[in-house]
């Protein structure tokens, strides 16, 4: 996740140069991503065959400690094979030339100079992920963000 610092400081970066700032929210980030620990779990409710067997979990599900993990392993290639860097200060801010993505658990905040760049990212990772586009950034983190 990144820094909360980041999310603060990278708005006012935005205001000061007159960047676009879009926001993303992914629908199921914590389910995309293959699970690297054996995991078992009770049969869910309403699931249940009568036996006292057990779930064994391939993916990542919400509530597991190893989810935000398993999310952030899965972004972060995504983005290193669309040729972004990350930023030494704060590894879960990536940028380009021409962007800056900066991601908070399942939200994820997209700054450019040019509007088509940000709706070129936004494409992207709608046509991998299931998102909800927020549009230009108007609160993150009960920040609320005004532009003039």
């Amino acid at each position: 996740m990144a820094k909360f610092a980041s999310i603060w400081v990278i708005p006012a970066i935005a205001a000061a140069k007159d960047l676009e700032v879009h926001q993303m929210d992914v629908k199921t980030a914590f389910l995309y991503e293959d699970i690297n620990a054996e995991i078992f779990m009770k049969q869910p409710e309403g699931y249940s065959n009568g036996s006292n067997q057990v779930c064994y979990l391939k993916k990542s599900l919400y509530g597991l400690k190893q989810s935000l993990h398993c999310w952030y392993h899965w972004i972060h290639e995504f983005m290193l094979e669309h040729s972004f860097r990350w930023a030494e200060a704060d590894h879960a801010v990536y940028y380009t030339d021409r962007l800056i993505v900066a991601i908070y658990v399942d939200d994820l905040v997209i700054v450019g100079k040019e509007l088509n760049d940000v709706n070129s990212m936004k494409c992207l990772l709608a046509s991998i992920f299931e998102m909800i586009d927020l549009g230009e950034i108007h609160v993150c983190l009960g920040i609320q963000v005004t532009w003039d």
